[in-house]
């Protein structure tokens, strides 16, 4: 029997049929009974025959139910049987959609771990192109290491303003600064024809004077003579003594040995271009060999001893100084330079290491002083409080916020610093308590969206400038904040990187030292050096003046050298 599957008759409908048919025929055998008893009590009565043909009627409808029944009992097969087909099926695709599932729990891992060493590698690129982007205006590296090329137009953290270089409208100008020497000479300009013959101009009584100044250069030889006598008993010979300044057959003054040193060690020339230029201003008179401009430095720091011990004891009584390291190189060998400033003195000391080993010796050692530094901790070990260089925060801020652009607590953070620096100058560095209390309010709540942001956004293990930035200023925030309550201690340590410039351009000009000793040397050199500009005084003229001084009673020059400076002068250690 051919059938659609929606004619298909299912099981319930089946075994209805079933129980139908059943129950006929326990009707049919019930009246089949029935039809017996009839007949025994009457054979070929009216209502024999009327069952009968009930009975009839009956059998014939229990035939059809059973042809339907068996034509079911084949639809009901044929149905089993393509369920059977139907379950071998599920079954199987069962099997693969386990199996693609599988697959998939798999390739889920597998895309987790790639998406971790992704993330991992993504963020190995960036600390890459962050040490690559770092420059004096995003991190601690100093400007003088820095190539021409990578060098940027902006400096000390300056942003573009957009206005044109030069004067600015409403501020007021910077002229040319009037001279008010007297002239060594008058050059009358004669009047133009054209108004010395025409009565129509008359002179007012009024001269307009343009001064010029020059500068002359002349070189002056002196003969020490003194009379030689023999005597006529022993024939020994024996003559007057010569000054100091004349010692030798030829001596050279104390204008050229400061002009020298000043070139040399201040200035930056090498020592032939100096030695150059004196022998042509000389007419090729003075002819200065290398080892005396080479000396110079060791003659100068002889005689500056005293002046040296002065400036030492004033450090170590300073209420603030100001100090950092600096790297240097003495024949390929590593070595570093110590400045301790109070703004008025100076001392640079030229040190194998950084650390306690530098310190020691110095006025750190034993001052009482508020120690500003770049966050070096040998330096908290030393003096009574600190301060912390907002100018290198303010840089790592900035090279922070390039690599976590998401986050917002960097800006907001170099933002109020920057507002503090400028609300404390304008005031003269002194502000009032609600003010600095309002400013460490705020400095607290960037602090706790930096938490937030770090709890939301944990940094990667290559990436972590900007949180152990974030956990630096929560643990030194009294060091950071120090110069709101303090107003005779700057912000920043710029003091001590501008001193310290000074001996990174010799000592790029040099490329490296050639010697321990000759570095002390000029280490001290500058210390007078820095010590007298930032008095006012002429570094020249001074230095005049130590080399006309005599060496200190006690040091023997021969036997003078760095450690020797140690020796004379236990506490410059």
């Amino acid at each position: 029997m051919a059938f659609s599957f929606s004619s298909k008759i299912d099981n319930t409908q089946y075994y209805g049929l079933v129980r139908a048919l059943e129950i006929k025929k326990q009707e049919c055998e019930f009246l089949h009974r029935e039809i017996l008893a009839l007949q025994a009590q009457s054979a070929g009565g009216t209502e024999f025959k009327e069952l009968e043909t009930k009975n009839h009627n009956l059998e014939k409808a229990n035939a059809e139910l059973r042809e339907k029944v068996k034509e079911n009992k084949y639809e009901l097969l044929q149905m089993k049987e393509e369920l059977r087909i139907y379950k071998k099926r599920s079954e199987r695709l069962q099997k693969e959609v386990d199996s693609l599932e599988l697959t998939k729990n798999q390739l889920k891992a597998e895309n987790s771990v790639n998406k971790l060493e992704l993330k991992d590698k993504d963020d190995q690129l960036a600390k890459y192109k962050n040490q690559i982007l770092k420059d004096h205006t995003n991190s601690s590296i100093p400007s003088s290491s820095e190539t021409i090329f990578k060098k940027k137009i902006i400096q000390n953290s300056r942003v573009k303003t957009g206005k044109k270089p030069g004067g600015q409208p409403g501020h007021k100008g910077h002229k040319r600064k009037p001279c008010t020497q007297k002239a060594d000479k008058t050059i009358n300009i004669e009047d133009e024809k054209a108004v010395k013959d025409n009565p129509v101009w008359v002179y007012t009584g009024n001269n307009i004077t343009h001064k010029v100044l020059n500068i002359s250069v002349k070189y002056e030889v002196t003969d020490y003579v003194v009379k030689v006598f023999r005597n006529t008993e022993t024939g020994k010979l024996k003559h007057a003594k010569f000054p100091l300044e004349a010692q030798n057959e030829v001596n050279f003054g104390s204008s050229i040995n400061s002009l020298l040193l000043y070139l040399v060690n201040y200035c930056n020339i090498s020592i032939d271009k100096a030695r150059d230029l004196i022998k042509n201003l000389s007419n090729g008179v003075i002819d200065i060999s290398k080892g005396k401009v080479a000396s110079l430095s060791k003659d100068f720091v002889i005689r500056s001893v005293p002046e040296l011990q002065n400036i030492w004891n004033k450090l170590k009584n300073s209420d603030v100084l100001y100090t950092d390291f600096t790297g240097s190189r003495v024949n390929g060998n590593n070595k570093n330079v110590l400045v301790c400033t109070n703004k008025d003195e100076t001392l640079l000391f030229f040190r194998d290491k950084k650390g306690h080993d530098g310190v020691k010796g110095s006025p750190l050692e034993t001052t009482k002083a508020v120690i500003v530094s770049d966050h070096d901790l040998t330096f908290y070990n030393y003096g009574s409080d600190h301060q912390e260089c907002l100018a290198h925060i303010l840089r790592y801020l900035l090279g922070a916020a390039e690599l976590e652009k998401h986050l917002t607590w960097h800006k907001a953070m170099h933002s109020l610093l920057q507002e503090m620096i400028h609300v404390t100058n304008e005031n003269n560095k002194k502000l009032s308590k609600p003010v600095i209390l309002d400013f460490e309010k705020r400095y607290n709540d960037i602090l706790l969206i930096a938490e937030k942001e770090y709890e939301a956004n944990p940094p990667s293990r290559y990436l972590k400038d900007g949180f152990n930035l974030y956990k630096r200023l929560k643990k030194y925030i009294i060091s950071t904040l120090f110069f709101l309550r303090n107003p005779n201690v700057d912000a920043t340590n710029n003091i001590s990187e501008k001193y310290l410039r000074n001996y990174k351009r010799k000592y790029v000009q040099m490329g490296s030292g050639r010697s321990f000793e000759s570095q002390s040397f000029l280490c001290n050199v500058l210390s007078m050096f820095l010590t007298w500009k930032s008095n006012g005084k002429n570094i020249y003229d001074n230095t005049c003046r130590v080399f006309e001084k005599s060496i200190p009673p006690g040091l023997r020059k021969t036997d003078f050298n760095s450690s020797s400076i140690y020796s004379a002068l236990p506490l410059i250690g």
